[in-house]
Parts: C-alpha cells; structure tokens; sequence
C-alpha cells in the first residue's frame, strides 16, 4: 500500500488551486521565452542585414577604387599635357585602365545603379533602399536624404568611369570620337 500514500502525497501537493498557480506560472515563463526568443531573431536578423550590407558595399569597392584612382590620374595627366611629365602622366593613366579595368568597374556600377548588378548575390540599390535603421547613424527604409546622397555618389562614380573608359579610348585608339562608343553603351 505504499504506492496509495504515495500518490496521495502527489495529489497532496499538486492541488487544483496549486495546478492552476503552475500553469499560469509556465505560461508567465513561456511567454517570457517567445519573448527572448523574438528579440534573439530580430537581433540576429539585424546582425544579418549588417553583415550582408557590409559585403555587398565591399564587392562594390573594388570599382570604386579603380574608377577614383583612374579619374585622379586622368585629371593629373590632362593637367599635364604639354609639360615635360606628360608621357608618363599618360602611362599612368592608361596603365590602370588597360584589361578592361575601367570599362568592368564602369559596368559593375552603372549595374548596381540599375539594380541588374547583382555582384555576389548583391543588389546596392535594393541594400541602399531597405537602410539599417538598427546602426547608430542608420536610417528607415526609404530614407529619402540618405538614398539621395548614397545614390547621387554612385552617379558621381558611373559619370567619372564613363570619363575615364571614353579618354582610355582616345588614347589607345587615337580616335577622337571613341567616346561615342562608350556614350552608346551606357
């Protein structure tokens, strides 16, 4: 008969007013648990788009890079026709477009402003437009002010690669009218 005193003890201590107190007990916990468990994926979703915005900006600067440095030596060398450096200044300037450098920096951007880029699985335009409100200094979806100056320099980095893609025409080929080409194209 000892199994009979147990389970009266069990009953004895689990009354139903005390069933009733556990229950909303777990349920205080449980939801304490969906509540952990949301702000767990809200973070780890934020840590996502953050980390997914940082590689998409860095496959893009790559371009950015050739482009600037291209333009810089395109400006030097223009500055420096007629003067005693100016083969040089050329060669520099050529030197970074040649392989098609500028012409694939050029395109990557002018893609990722149309939204056909894509590089590495990364759209820039659809990163810029769903902003990273969760960074300090970041901003809302759509944030008009920050997609205008964030996109306003990816036009700024297309119209000096178009610049620079449409002189390395001229100089290599010696035709003058190698920038309609580039004009066409883009």
């Amino acid at each position: 008969m000892p199994e009979i005193a147990i389970i009266g003890k069990v009953f004895k201590i689990a009354r139903p007013s005390d069933t009733a107190k556990i229950l909303a007990a777990l349920k205080v916990v449980s939801n304490q648990i969906a509540g952990l468990q949301d702000a767990m994926s809200e973070q780890f979703a934020q840590t996502l788009s953050d980390i997914s915005y940082q590689a998409c900006k860095s496959s893009y600067a790559k371009y950015e890079v050739v482009i600037r440095n291209s333009y810089t030596d395109y400006m030097n060398y223009v500055d420096s026709i007629g003067g005693s450096h100016e083969s040089l200044y050329e060669f520099n300037f050529t030197d970074g477009c040649k392989g098609g450098q500028c012409n694939n920096a050029t395109q990557a951007i002018i893609d990722g402003l149309t939204g056909s880029g894509g590089l590495l699985g990364c759209d820039i335009m659809e990163r810029i437009f769903d902003g990273n409100p969760g960074k300090a200094g970041g901003y809302y979806q759509g944030y008009r002010d920050d997609m205008m100056n964030k996109n306003s320099y990816l036009y700024s980095l297309a119209t000096m690669g178009t610049v620079v893609q449409s002189a390395y025409l001229t100089i290599s080929t010696g035709d003058v009218n190698a920038y309609q080409l580039v004009n066409n194209k883009w």
